[in-house]
């Protein structure tokens, strides 16, 4: 009698994983900043740099409605993608091009983002896919009293449920409020812990089209914050929580800052 053959299990295909970099000229608080020079390259070039060390993603996009950034990122071998100039923020711009490209995570990384950790990266995409969430992203310790009060500097705060942190809410403003502090920030900082959000999310391609459909917030239309649209759908966030220097260019002022850890 002849056995039949049992079908050979299949390993499980690991995600895919896109990097995307959105990125645009028309910044409010300092227009064309995506290509200000520091130490003879475009800020968006370390950004870029920096993402193709992520060791998951198999393909890094930089993505942009101008002709000049596209033009700049060809320049030093980035590929590029043209998106609409209608899209409000980010996350949308990273939506548009999940639309276009193939795979199942998508990792925004803010294009003003200029000094960060690709391994930061890779440990906060382990921790989604052990959390199977929709939402991610990355936060880190506020040590320097002088981000604490900088509505540049956006603040998490953060939760736990079954010892894994999630992110509670975000704010230009410190949160949370130290209600009988006497003193400036240094009291604060004395008192309560403080987390800085990392303009670097990550979703999967359900989260991303959800969030599309989703209209924007009051909270996230009066704070200018993308990832408010998150919480305000009740949808929940999780966070990897890192340690180590994230630098982001908010105003001419902190290209130096960027120069000095180059």
């Amino acid at each position: 009698m002849t056995r039949e053959r049992q079908p050979t299990p299949r390993t499980p295909r690991a995600p895919r994983v896109a990097l995307v970099i959105p990125a645009r000229l028309g910044s409010s608080r300092f227009p064309g900043k995506a290509l200000v020079e520091i130490n003879g390259h475009p800020l968006i070039y370390y950004v870029w740099r920096e993402a193709l060390k992520v060791k998951r993603a198999s393909r890094v996009v930089i993505a942009s409605d101008s002709r000049e950034i596209l033009t700049t990122a060809k320049s030093f071998g980035a590929e590029t993608i043209r998106t609409s100039a209608r899209l409000r923020n980010g996350t949308e711009r990273t939506a548009e091009v999940a639309s276009r490209i193939s795979a199942d995570i998508f990792i925004n990384v803010q294009g003003d983002t200029a000094i960060y950790r690709a391994s930061w990266i890779d440990r906060a995409i382990e921790d989604m896919l052990a959390r199977r969430s929709e939402f991610h992203t990355l936060a880190i310790p506020i040590t320097q009293d002088e981000s604490l009060f900088n509505p540049a500097v956006v603040k998490v705060a953060i939760g736990k449920v079954d010892d894994q942190a999630r992110a509670l809410w975000f704010s230009r403003y410190p949160i949370p409020f130290v209600r009988d502090a006497k003193g400036g920030a240094k009291t604060w900082l004395k008192i309560a812990k403080f987390w800085r959000h990392i303009g670097i999310y990550l979703y999967t391609r359900h989260g991303l089209a959800q969030y599309s459909g989703q209209p924007m917030g009051a909270i996230e239309r009066a704070e200018s914050l993308e990832q408010m649209r998150i919480l305000e759908a009740g949808w929940t966030m999780g966070v990897t929580l890192v340690r180590g220097r994230a630098v982001s260019v908010d105003s001419p002022r902190d290209i130096a800052v960027v120069e000095r850890y180059l």
